[in-house]
């Protein structure tokens, strides 16, 4: 399909006004879905996007599981992400098996946005991947679903180099959690562990006794990235200015500048 015939298509739905249009687009996209045209089932799930129609979600389910290319797998996973299409939670899991990484990965993020027990279950598994481009994607799903009950696994994923879990565990761990996360200092890269414990710093929900361990394990490295952290992370950082944490984060700065 031309771009040409694409806009007259959607011209002619914006002038029956947007209840119609919206309406008259979706069962057009439906039908696409269903062309042997592989440029009209590339606009069907573009046009898809964000709608929240049981029978469009339904449709878009139904081609994937009848398969499409690699790239427009990939568009059609974002695509049901994007529709919180928790109905198709099933044929994502099985696309969590899929030869291509890049269609795994797509399948973990769209898993982080549906959430629930078998949804999270397998993004655990999926920290194992043999590609760390899915590895990577199932820590950030998992973080995004807050599943709390993912950290161990993502502690014992962090100790096997999967590094991308810190960010997490800063996020979603318990005070013991972060404890563990801040003595790796000094074993692993501290660009590894940096996220994690920046995530830990903007957490009023934390101790303020943890949150200032953290500051002072860091400020005793004394760096320049250790200061160009501290500057970065101060802005976000909860409370006025007179917050413990952020009187401690300003000492550090000035006593690595000096």
């Amino acid at each position: 399909m031309t771009h040409r015939l694409r806009f007259a298509l959607l011209l002619t739905a914006a002038l029956a006004g947007p209840a119609r249009a919206d309406e008259g687009l979706e069962a057009q996209a439906i039908t696409w879905l269903s062309s042997s045209a592989i440029d009209e089932v590339q606009l069907g799930i573009e046009a898809l996007a964000g709608s929240s129609n049981p029978a469009a979600v339904a449709a878009l389910d139904a081609r994937v599981r009848r398969g499409l290319p690699k790239p427009l797998l990939v568009q059609a996973l974002r695509t049901l992400e994007s529709m919180h299409a928790t109905t198709s939670t099933e044929t994502v899991l099985g696309l969590l098996r899929h030869r291509s990484p890049e269609v795994r990965a797509a399948a973990a993020q769209a898993l982080g946005v549906f959430g629930g027990t078998r949804a999270t279950l397998a993004l655990r598994g999926a920290l194992d991947d043999a590609d760390p481009l899915v590895r990577i994607a199932a820590a950030h799903a998992l973080g995004q679903a807050a599943d709390a009950g993912a950290v161990p696994v993502l502690l014992r994923a962090f100790d096997r180099g999967v590094y991308e879990t810190a960010g997490v565990i800063g996020r979603i761990g318990g005070p013991n959690d972060v404890q563990t996360l801040l003595g790796h200092v000094g074993h692993v890269p501290l660009e590894a562990l940096l996220p994690g414990l920046a995530a830990a710093l903007t957490r009023a929900d934390l101790p303020q006794r943890l949150r200032l361990d953290v500051v002072a394990r860091l400020a005793d490295l004394g760096t320049p990235s250790v200061r160009v952290f501290f500057e970065a992370t101060l802005p976000t950082l909860p409370g006025n200015a007179n917050d413990a944490v952020r009187r401690a984060v300003n000492d550090a700065i000035v006593r690595i500048s000096g």
